[in-house]
């Protein structure tokens, strides 16, 4: 099992779970045919999609998604808004709520972004790689899953306080929308366990990010491989046996 990276920042957010017989896609704010040209052209493996939240970086496409024929799950807010937009439905699911997709168990839960939007991070889970949690576009964590020993963890760090220039419009929302490099590595030093053996840093701002720099503060508070999400990323997921 593997995590392609089609996308990951303010433009467009994609990303796909792939073996060779089935697929989850995660957020499709990328054009369908970056998602094929990442899957082989093989649209017949994919269970479906989750989205996070109706902003369109994170669902811009899914009207296409949609039309195609994957099943693709949001909150009831998202739902709303994407129908009320482009006239087609997801399917809601509510927070906490197991939801059996292919052979991947999904698990939404409320993370706070913007006071007005509901978004959801996840918590995925397959034989082949265990545990993955998915965070992006929050605050802060507002959980802890230490005890669950997560395997792996796609998570937002958006900016540094150090490169933000006060003077942005978007100042606020940067601030309040989204998760510094500092938060990420609470959290990260919250949620880590003996089991973890991926970190992928989703999300970099473009102006306000380096990510050569977070990899190492991550680094510095994980044993395991780190690494930043971006175009062409791929990373194996299988799971490392356990000793």
């Amino acid at each position: 099992m593997f995590l392609d990276v089609i996308s990951s920042g303010s433009e467009a957010n994609g990303y796909v779970l792939q073996n060779e017989h089935e697929a989850l896609i995660i957020e499709c704010g990328c054009k369908l045919m970056e998602v094929k040209k990442v899957l082989g052209f093989n649209v017949l493996k994919v269970a479906g999609c989750i989205i996070s939240h109706e902003h369109n970086d994170h669902s811009h496409y899914v009207k296409e998604y949609i039309e195609t024929g994957f099943p693709t799950y949001s909150a009831q807010e998202t739902y709303e808004a994407i129908k009320a937009k482009l006239a087609v439905s997801t399917l809601p699911i509510p927070p906490m709520k197991n939801v059996k997709i292919g052979n991947f168990i999904v698990t939404p839960f409320n993370v706070p972004h913007d006071t007005n939007i509901e978004c959801y991070g996840y918590m995925i889970q397959h034989k082949e790689i265990g545990k993955l949690l998915f965070m992006t576009d929050l605050k802060y964590c507002l959980y802890s899953f230490k005890k669950l020993s997560v395997n792996h963890i796609i998570v937002e760090a958006n900016y540094c306080m150090d490169y933000v220039d006060k003077e942005l419009p978007n100042y606020e929302h940067i601030l309040k929308g989204h998760m510094n490099i500092d938060t990420t590595c609470k959290m990260l030093e919250e949620n880590k366990s003996s089991l973890l053996e991926n970190v992928i840093l989703c999300h970099l701002s473009n102006s306000n990010a380096v990510g050569e720099e977070f990899i190492k503060r991550a680094k510095n508070v994980v044993d395991c491989h780190v690494c930043v999400a971006k175009k062409g990323t791929k990373v194996n997921l299988d799971l490392v046996p356990f000793n």
